[in-house]
């Protein structure tokens, strides 16, 4: 009696678990905004450490152009010279805001002095 108590116990959680809706995949579309005049960012999308993406921004524009299925968790700007050719100027990793998912990047500065926050 008390096998069949436990089978019966297992097969109802196995169902009830198995009747659960799928969740939505979450979507991301980080956005990056490189406020400079003279520097270029190389953006790389991180989910929970993985990479999932990296594009380059120029100078004084936005991109918000890659989407993502899955929720990004960081992203990472390398301030670089023209066209992001190397040397690296800063290497920055923001997350998302607290109470929010999406992450978007504001990097600011001129003359090699330069900042990555969120916005």
């Amino acid at each position: 009696m008390r096998r069949s108590l436990f089978g019966f116990v297992i097969v109802a959680m196995l169902a009830v678990v198995g009747a659960q809706p799928a969740a939505a995949a979450p979507k991301s579309t980080p956005v990056a905004w490189n406020k400079t005049t003279d520097a270029w960012a190389w953006i790389t999308a991180y989910s929970s450490g993985s990479i999932q993406g990296a594009w380059c921004v120029p100078p004084g524009k936005t991109d918000a152009t890659h989407s993502f299925n899955l929720r990004i968790t960081d992203l990472r700007v390398e301030v670089t010279h023209k066209n992001c050719a190397h040397p690296v100027m800063l290497d920055r990793t923001i997350g998302p805001r607290r109470g929010s998912i999406q992450i978007n990047g504001l990097l600011e500065g001129k003359d090699g002095k330069y900042t990555w926050r969120n916005f």
